[in-house]
């Protein structure tokens, strides 16, 4: 099967879109197969109806059974009435023009229920009920060896839609982390080892499952500890432990506690450009991750800008770049602030 980096998956999309062909999204658990598609979903200003298979009842998808009787020939015949999910998306495509239907943990599903959604994704209806014009279907499962129930697609799906397997890439969820706000320590902590976030998802969960724990770092476990910290208002390593794992959680909670060794970085709140080229910059590599994420998780205003670069421009030459090339992203605003620094 062919592997891309969720990055990479975007085009693909985009083709398989336009062209009105079903797709197919398989990879680890916790990778960020669901928030791929409810942004692209965005990306095209198409309206999205996600439906988690697994969770389904035949109704769900058929509709309720119904008892019909014929006016002319009174003959009584079984039937069913159309399901609510396709109003639903009737009422999407009328305000939106389009609409994504996104069949999530699908090949978690029992196989009554992949017997109805294959139809669906094979031939745009159910039973005698069509779905509307200008609706894009594509799925999305774990992979057989994820410990997630995952059952293998029909060889009638597999020969109709089009199934690629999503594979982590650090440098892409680095960047949406950036520009999602996720705590500055924890985005630090990642940078400087990139192979804890995705461990397990190389490794696979059979050595996981092992050793006893079932608590493991991804991209959605990691978003979650940081909603937590903010939430609680401190790292605590409880939280920590519960949410990536006892031997990250641990790590990453030690490490966020170095924070307190960072120099006062008060002045970028007003933009203090002359209290920025007074601030220290740390001399270990960690603290000066940190610090640089804490100015780039801090700098949310083009009037922050100047004094935020007057600062990382004291930083090893590879921390300006990585800064500058991440504060584009995250505030696209500041293009014209650094082009008059230039």
């Amino acid at each position: 099967m062919q592997q891309v980096t969720l990055k990479q998956l975007v085009p693909y999309m985009k083709t398989y879109r336009n062209a009105g062909v079903s797709m197919g999204i398989i990879g680890p658990p916790g990778l960020g197969k669901t928030a791929v598609v409810n942004q692209f979903a965005d990306s095209v200003g198409s309206g999205l109806l996600a439906m988690r298979i697994a969770d389904k009842d035949v109704i769900d998808l058929k509709g309720l059974p119904d008892n019909y009787v014929d006016p002319i020939s009174g003959k009584k015949f079984s039937r069913f009435l159309e399901a609510e999910f396709i109003n639903v998306l009737d009422n999407i495509v009328k305000a939106k023009g389009s609409a994504i239907l996104f069949l999530d943990e699908m090949l978690q599903a029992n196989r009554s229920m992949q017997v109805i959604a294959q139809q669906l994704l094979n031939e745009n209806r159910i039973g005698e009920h069509t779905l509307p014009k200008n609706v894009w279907k594509v799925f999305a499962s774990n992979r057989m060896g994820d410990k997630a129930a995952v059952n293998s697609p029909s060889t009638a799906t597999a020969n109709r839609v089009g199934i690629v397997e999503a594979v982590p890439d650090h440098q892409a969820w680095h960047e949406w982390a950036v520009s999602v706000d996720i705590l500055p320590e924890i985005v630090a902590f990642f940078k400087t080892r990139p192979d804890q976030l995705f461990s397990v998802l190389h490794k696979g969960f059979h050595e996981l499952y092992a050793s006893g724990e079932w608590v493991y770092c991804s991209p959605r476990s990691v978003e979650n500890l940081s909603k937590l910290v903010k939430a609680h208002g401190a790292y605590d390593m409880t939280l920590c432990c519960s949410i990536v794992g006892d031997s990250i959680g641990a790590q990453l909670y030690s490490y966020a506690h170095s924070a307190r060794n960072l120099p006062d970085l008060s002045w970028l709140e007003v933009g203090d450009v002359e209290a920025a080229k007074k601030c220290p910059c740390p001399e270990e590599p960690d603290l000066q991750y940190m610090a640089m994420y804490s100015v780039l998780y801090n700098c949310k205003e083009s009037t922050q800008v100047q004094a935020a670069v007057t600062y990382i421009n004291k930083f090893p030459r590879e921390y300006i770049s990585v800064f500058t090339k991440e504060l584009v992203v995250k505030l696209p605003s500041s293009v014209l602030v650094l082009s008059r620094m230039l």
